[in-house]
């Protein structure tokens, strides 16, 4: 495992690896406090947008994220209070952006939950096409938003930081022998509608990593067994295709 101090350091160096190769679709701006965020590696480099307490990958074909990594710690969730709540916008001005009456039958769902930050970092966290995915309405509000309260919790309880992997998933079945990837588009500009959510959400307590990881089916859920939808990160690379956390040596990190 690298250390904090020692982490920002490598990133620093390495800073060049996190630097999205096509930089005239999305501009980014990387200051000293994004390396907190960074500090255990990010999956991709691709078209990233950065904000205050989280990073975005853009995903420009499907008109979502490709995934959010946030940083949050226990001081400031305590220091959390509850404020209006904004508008959806949009960052950019391309003409495939998503517009707020563009997801049909499904809400917008926060890959970065508004309910962990307040002020300018809440308005960041309205942004469509860097943190809104297509999500079956009763599953954002019953069976995600448990396990956003799971995280919230367990950071006020038990941990001192937290850093949570989220994205969207396009996990393949099988017909007659052969596996396809099928999913909804929606919106004038065809968004793409994932069919499962996940989460991948490292604790830090002192100087001790845990880690918890979850895969939720974009339906409706009756179950509130959160656990029933837990996964080891090996099972979770598989569906997501690329690295979880890749500066955390795993070995020195334990499972909860």
């Amino acid at each position: 495992m690298i250390s904090g101090k020692l982490g920002c350091a490598f990133l620093l160096l390495c800073r060049a690896h996190f630097t999205p190769r096509n930089c005239n679709r999305i501009h980014t701006f990387r200051q000293s406090h994004h390396y907190k965020i960074e500090q255990y590696g990010l999956p991709t480099d691709e078209n990233l947008k950065y904000f205050k307490r989280f990073v975005s990958s853009v995903n420009y074909d499907k008109k979502i994220p490709n995934w959010v990594l946030q940083y949050n710690n226990k001081e400031e969730l305590y220091d959390r209070k509850v404020s209006k709540r904004p508008g959806f916008s949009n960052i950019n001005n391309d003409y495939w952006v998503p517009k707020k009456n563009s997801y049909g039958e499904y809400s917008r769902g926060h890959l970065v939950p508004a309910g962990d930050y307040r002020g300018d970092c809440k308005k960041d966290t309205f942004f469509l096409e860097t943190n809104i995915v297509p999500q079956q309405l009763q599953n954002n509000q019953g069976i995600w938003n448990k396990l956003e309260m799971r995280v919230r919790n367990n950071l006020i309880k038990n941990f001192d930081e937290v850093w949570v992997l989220t994205g969207p998933l396009f996990i393949p079945y099988k017909y007659s022998g052969k596996k396809y990837i099928k999913y909804q588009i929606v919106g004038d500009c065809n968004i793409a509608v994932p069919n499962s959510l996940f989460k991948s959400i490292v604790y830090k307590e002192k100087d001790n990593l845990y880690l918890d990881s979850y895969i939720i089916p974009n339906k409706e859920i009756d179950s509130k067994d959160l656990d029933k939808y837990k996964v080891c990160i090996e099972e979770l690379e598989i569906d997501f295709k690329h690295p979880i956390f890749p500066l955390i040596d795993r070995k020195t990190i334990q499972s909860i």
